[in-house]
């Protein structure tokens, strides 16, 4: 034990050690009760610290310490930095070299592709009016040999319409005379059971009287 202090109003005692450990312990009489005290008369407790001199130059030592390695820090930081921009300049010139070499490369190629498609659109244009000129020789020959053929069917086709016309009549008047022949076939029957009908009535009157 190193130090012994009291607080102000006598309540705890503070005993500090050599091992910078800080004991604190209740004042109380001596039947174990604690004392009353006034707490309008207690002093608040003080949010500063004390420290020693030592404490205060350890410390500005150390800040000063922490200042240059920060300092240091910077100045390696800085130096990096200028070094990245160096080699990013480097590889933005060797990209931008490559990049050109590139750009005029697939330009000569581009040149040559257009080149190749000029032709091809010739050449194209070219086969597509020959199929042209022997697609309409061909029309006019398939055109000439189909035509007589096509003149057959419509004189065939106007016969068979012709003949549909003829059977149509025929089937016509065959139609009027059934209907007039059923006409007078419902006719007689009519008249027959009307006949029938009135002796029928006439023998009912009979047998009535």
């Amino acid at each position: 034990v190193t130090r012994m202090r009291l607080s102000h109003d006598d309540a705890y005692l503070f005993v500090a050690g050599a091992d910078g450990a800080l004991c604190v312990f209740e004042v109380r009489e001596k039947d174990g009760r604690v004392p009353h005290r006034d707490r309008e008369t207690q002093v608040p407790w003080a949010e500063e610290i004390l420290v020693t001199k030592t404490e205060l130059e350890e410390k500005e030592a150390l800040m000063q310490e922490l200042q240059n390695n920060v300092d240091e820090l910077q100045v390696n930081n800085d130096y990096a930095l200028r070094m990245k921009d160096i080699s990013y300049n480097e590889r933005i010139k060797k990209v931008t070299e490559k990049y050109a070499s590139d750009l005029e490369q697939n330009k000569n190629q581009y040149d040559l592709l257009r080149e190749e498609k000029t032709d091809l659109e010739r050449e194209y244009e070219e086969r597509l009016s020959a199929m042209e000129v022997s697609h309409r020789a061909e029309m006019q020959k398939r055109e000439s040999l189909y035509q007589s053929k096509i003149m057959e069917e419509v004189e065939r086709y106007q016969q068979l319409q012709h003949e549909t016309d003829m059977q149509k009549e025929r089937w016509q008047g065959k139609q009027m005379e059934l209907m007039h022949s059923h006409e007078a076939y419902i006719k007689a029957i009519t008249d027959d059971f009307e006949a029938q009908l009135e002796d029928v009535r006439t023998q009912r009157i009979d047998m009535e009287e």
